[in-house]
């Protein structure tokens, strides 16, 4: 007998456990019973654990928002006032972590790309409000780090540049509207770095010289649109020296 009360007591502890993560509350009706220290949130005293719903005035869901034991732990949902979906995500102990999408009013992708223990970390894509691609490059620890493009609203690629650690590291292009080169050039470690071409609208080439973590080294020619040249200066260590 003594053994079948432990069971149901067991039964009765684990069941209430359920039902108190599980809650959901209002929380534009009970405002006064949440309490808000550092990152974490309080109901009632307790840590709270479940999902709190925000509204507009006229009651139409703004926001959801889960928790476990005081900290955004699970999914969170954005919603604009006609009810749309404009931002869907999920946390895990307080950070974001895992695929986070944003959306327009018109329901079309604006945004997607990964966090993990709250920091951007992996592929990210941004887009014009027609559906076209506006931006795409990766992440790491929260840095840019690698490829990265950028568009027109058209699909035109405008700029094509490269990261390492979030510094600028490696090939940069820039593309004129017509699709011609218009600059190509190289970083290292955040500093221009090799050599350096800008073009003419036409193709011709316009200018092209090197540097040397950061400042103008050896020759740089400056070229008309015809093809001719206009003029030769020679820097040394960024200073000219003819």
């Amino acid at each position: 007998m003594r053994i079948l009360i432990k069971f149901f007591l067991l039964i009765l502890i684990f069941l209430s456990t359920k039902v108190s993560y599980g809650q959901r509350v209002d929380f534009d009706k009970e405002k006064e019973n949440f309490s808000f220290e550092d990152d974490f949130t309080y109901y009632k005293g307790s840590p709270f654990s479940g999902t709190i719903v925000e509204h507009y005035e006229n009651r139409q869901v703004k926001v959801k928002k889960s928790y476990s034991e005081g900290k955004l732990d699970g999914d969170w949902v954005e919603y604009l006032e006609n009810g749309q979906v404009q931002k869907i995500g999920f946390f895990k102990e307080g950070k974001e972590d895992g695929v986070w999408e944003m959306y327009f009013e018109n329901g079309q992708l604006e945004s997607k790309g990964s966090y993990k223990e709250g920091k951007e970390d992996g592929v990210w894509e941004l887009y014009f409000e027609n559906g076209q691609l506006k931006y795409k490059g990766s992440f790491k620890e929260g840095k840019n780090d690698g490829v990265w493009e950028r568009y027109s609203d058209k699909g035109q690629l405008h700029e094509k540049s490269s990261f390492k650690e979030g510094k600028n590291d490696g090939v940069w292009e820039w593309y004129y509207k017509n699709g011609q080169l218009e600059l190509k050039g190289s970083y290292k470690e955040g500093k221009k770095d090799g050599v350096f071409e800008l073009y003419h609208e036409n193709g011709q080439l316009k200018y092209k010289g090197s540097y040397k973590e950061g400042k103008e080294d050896g020759v740089w020619e400056w070229y008309f649109e015809n093809g001719k040249i206009i003029n030769t200066i020679t820097y040394r260590n960024g200073v000219e020296i003819n």
